[in-house]
């Protein structure tokens, strides 16, 4: 998704190759960009594809797992339909507040408030796919992300507001978030 964190970051990392074509790797990484990028558009089209959601259950039903592999991926599959089917509409950035705000109401009205938005690593940046997990690219990438990421003082994480004025909160929680968290930290930890 060109809009995306890891994409501008798999841009600088071709510009940088491009400008150094006398590299020990430049052909091992001209490769393994184009494989990152052909796999994030095959990928990016599937994970979008809302279709893909309406044949989910079936697809489930009818997949028979052959291996210790495919066992582990069909039940993490499982749990991330049962999460789909019991938060159908949510989004993982529903309680996602602007640099972690303490308080909204000391928001302007363009969404900020004085706390330094450069301390906070969002969540669109450190929830991503990337292509491959191994190779001279997916070395750099780390670097690149983990340099940056050091700057930070804290990560956005969700967070719901709760003002102690006797009224009760409507419907909030945070249990699709710990949820979803969970099941992408198995994701990696299969995929590792």
């Amino acid at each position: 998704m060109e809009d995306s964190y890891l994409y501008w970051n798999y841009e600088i990392l071709t510009d940088w190759i491009e400008q150094d074509a006398e590299m020990e790797d430049y052909f091992v990484c001209k490769k393994e960009l184009q494989r990152a990028e052909l796999i994030g558009e095959l990928m990016g089209q599937k994970i979008s594809d809302p279709a893909n959601l309406q044949f989910f259950e079936q697809r489930l039903k009818g997949f028979n797992p052959k291996d210790q592999f495919d066992k582990a991926c069909f039940e993490l599959a499982k749990k991330v339909f049962a999460l789909y089917s019991q938060y159908p509409d949510e989004n993982i950035f529903r309680n996602a507040h602007h640099n972690n705000a303490i308080d909204p109401k000391t928001m302007d009205e363009n969404g900020y408030n004085d706390y330094n938005e450069e301390n906070v690593v969002t969540m669109d940046k450190y929830i991503s796919f990337f292509a491959e997990g191994e190779g001279v690219v997916y070395d750099n990438l780390v670097s690149m992300i983990n340099n940056e990421f050091n700057e930070y003082a804290e990560a956005q994480e969700p967070i719901i507001f709760k003002t102690f004025d006797g009224n009760s909160l409507l419907n909030e929680s945070l249990d699709f978030e710990n949820n979803l968290f969970k099941v992408l930290n198995e994701l990696c930890r299969l995929l590792n």
